[in-house]
């Protein structure tokens, strides 16, 4: 894949929104949940690694009743 660097330009879009309250309302709702949902993804992912680089689940593995996940969704 090409770096950004070897584009001689950058193309882009503008959009506007003009929504009216109760589309304003959902958007707003749709977009904290978004946010929500990335950070705590980030936050696990952070924790995750932490435990799987240093092979912490092998050497003190955690009983399955306090598993977050199921065996096949990491």
């Amino acid at each position: 894949m090409a770096k950004q660097t070897n584009y001689p330009y950058i193309m882009g879009l503008k959009l506007r929104l003009y929504p009216n309250r109760k589309q304003a309302k959902i958007l707003w709702k749709n977009l904290n949940a978004s946010r929500f949902i990335y950070n705590q993804r980030l936050a696990n992912s952070r924790t995750d690694s932490l435990i799987i680089k240093n092979k912490l689940d092998q050497q003190f593995p955690i009983p399955e009743q306090y598993w977050r996940y199921n065996k096949r969704a990491k």
